[in-house]
């Protein structure tokens, strides 16, 4: 996967890590990308995620 493909597929997961519904791994996963990606952090705390 590329590295646009990847952030897509991260940003497509922000609803299940804002609801606290993704599997342990992911859930890192997400919260690792979130704490560098303004972007996707922006997305996660208007969702409701700090």
């Amino acid at each position: 996967m590329n590295e646009n493909a990847d952030h897509e597929g991260l940003r497509l997961a922000l609803g299940g890590y804002v609801l606290g519904a993704l599997p342990p791994a992911e859930m890192e996963q997400v919260r690792a990308h979130v704490a560098a990606c303004d972007e996707c952090r922006a997305a996660a705390s208007a969702a409701g995620s700090s």
